[in-house]
């Protein structure tokens, strides 16, 4: 298929939709974007002109560039703008009865080729397919952000996904340059629950030995990477945590070890701090630091310093090894997630070597 045939519906224009339609702005696709206040939309098709016409004015792009997105680029309320599209990727709010709402509007526009793409992190396939005639062809298209400097995608699929679907959605990735990796089944969203046990048993240490956020944050950041995750958590956003995590233990084990993390979670989400989106979250936003040293009083009573990094590492390593044995994820791939989604200078396998951690054969 030439790069011009792709013809591509991004619904959602919040963080990650509008962040998804750039990226792929750079490409010869056409492209419509639906939102829903047509203010909105008419605000952002008038941004975008202004955007093009600088790029072309200072050389960054060429005139037959330009005379190809101009008039292949769509900004609009109406789905039906997206009825010649032959993909379509969702991206609104992680909310299981608005997506399955969407989706049954999109199976009724759109022909029964097109592929429905959801930008979920969290929630069940089977529970989106809109109708039998659609089994083929829904898959989960997970981007990260931001999508342009995170070269990394997750490809959810389903037992009925079909092959045309999955090379066809190869084929895109390849020609928009992404890495990506392709899970099925209870692997789906693999990336994110990889960091799961770290992110609860974080949440463990706040309760359990009354640690600061801003202690454990700082030794995340000593020994792991540069995020701590109680940033991360607020990068993400309370509300897309908390649903996220939810999803996640349907399917996971020792869930009272999870326990804290909901709790942690839920508290904030009740007094609508969400993250960085509203200013506060686990931090406050208005001094966006949260580098402090670590408070050694923290550690002097109950459980040490040493012992508190022999548990992270634990934590953080023991879901690399249980990927990589069940043969869900290479080690080359590992090492590409950590480096691409947590910004990691140091490859786990690396570090299990520093600390005499044994990988199961």
């Amino acid at each position: 298929m030439e790069l011009a045939e792709y013809n591509i519906g991004i619904v959602g224009c919040g963080k990650m939709g509008t962040n998804i339609f750039q990226y792929l702005s750079d490409f010869p696709f056409r492209l419509v974007l639906i939102g829903n206040s047509s203010e909105v939309m008419e605000k952002m098709k008038k941004n975008f002109q202004r955007k093009m016409d600088r790029s072309l004015k200072h050389g960054l792009i060429h005139q037959d560039q330009y005379d190809f997105r101009i008039p292949n680029t769509v900004f609009s309320c109406s789905l039906s703008e997206i009825k010649d599209c032959n993909l379509v990727i969702e991206s609104i709010s992680e909310d299981l009865e608005l997506k399955k709402t969407l989706f049954k509007s999109l199976d009724k526009i759109v022909s029964k080729k097109c592929i429905l793409a959801s930008n979920t992190s969290s929630i069940h396939l089977p529970e989106l397919i809109p109708s039998s005639n659609r089994n083929h062809n829904t898959i989960g298209l997970h981007f990260f952000y931001p999508v342009s400097l995170t070269n990394l995608i997750e490809v959810n699929t389903l037992n009925t996904t079909s092959t045309e679907t999955i090379t066809f959605i190869i084929s895109f990735l390849k020609k928009i340059n992404k890495f990506h990796l392709i899970f099925s089944g209870s692997s789906n969203f693999a990336i994110n629950k990889m960091f799961l046990k770290l992110q609860a048993g974080c949440c463990f240490l706040h309760q359990e030995y009354k640690i600061c956020f801003t202690s454990i944050d700082a030794l995340i950041k000593e020994t792991l990477f540069p995020m701590g995750m109680f940033e991360l958590f607020d990068h993400v956003g309370i509300d897309t945590m908390l649903i996220s995590v939810k999803n996640y233990l349907k399917t996971i084990e020792d869930i009272p070890f999870y326990q804290p993390l909901i709790e942690e979670l839920e508290f904030l989400f009740g007094q609508g701090k969400l993250g960085r989106k509203s200013g506060e979250g686990f931090y406050q936003y208005q001094d966006t630091s949260t580098s402090d040293p670590i408070n050694i009083q923290d550690f002097q009573h109950e459980i040490s310093i040493d012992k508190i990094k022999q548990l992270l590492y634990q934590w953080y390593l023991n879901p690399i090894d249980q990927l990589v044995s069940s043969q869900t994820c290479t080690k080359a791939e590992i090492d590409h997630i950590v480096k691409e989604y947590m910004n990691a200078g140091q490859s786990p396998f690396e570090l299990a070597q520093q600390i005499d951690y044994t990988f199961s054969d």
